[in-house]
């Protein structure tokens, strides 16, 4: 099994066609849509793997609107040739071993293989054409680090603490985050 599909987050473990029709809906709702519901994910739910949210009618966008802002980790991300991907996996892979290992890269290296990370690199194919199409602008905030993984630990930690301090102490615990 592929390591990286386990959890939530990776491209391959979003609904990238309900997107689409939300981003449809909402791109036409000053036309002829005149409300659009906005799913949720509760990362909370089955140990912190998450599932979707049940639908909730606080959550339906009424026309007209706007601006539409979409937040999410891989927004932005686009799928990588297979020499970049490889010299990519092989530089975090060996890097991981030379640096004494960044926060969650050598654990999860150990179990992710090259095919892996070119299954999570098909689904990212679908982005650009099922979701980015929408989208007039793109800010994409990075790590400014000298390597982009050092952060995303440490970030994914203070989410998880954050919500799990709002929700009675549902989520994943921290060696689940490296994962």
């Amino acid at each position: 099994m592929n390591t990286l599909l386990r959890g939530r987050g990776q491209p391959g473990t979003h609904d990238v066609d309900l997107g689409h029709a939300v981003l449809q809906g909402l791109l036409e709702i000053n036309h002829t849509t005149k409300s659009v519901d906005l799913p949720s994910f509760d990362k909370s739910l089955f140990n912190g793997e998450g599932d979707r949210a049940p639908m909730d009618p606080g959550r339906t966008i009424e026309s007209p609107i706007d601006v539409v802002i979409v937040e999410g980790w891989c927004m932005g991300f686009y799928p990588l040739g297979d020499s970049e991907l490889e010299r990519r996996y092989y530089e975090v892979k060996v890097g991981s071993k030379e640096s004494g290992g960044l926060p969650n890269i050598p654990s999860i290296m150990e179990a992710v293989s090259l095919e892996d990370m070119k299954t999570i690199n098909g689904y990212l194919k679908e982005y650009p054409l099922k979701l980015y199409t929408f989208f007039g602008m793109l800010v994409q905030i990075t790590a400014g680090s000298e390597t982009p993984y050092a952060p995303i630990y440490k970030w994914r930690l203070q989410q998880e603490h954050h919500m799990k301090s709002l929700n009675g102490g549902r989520g994943m615990t921290d060696d689940q985050v490296k994962l």
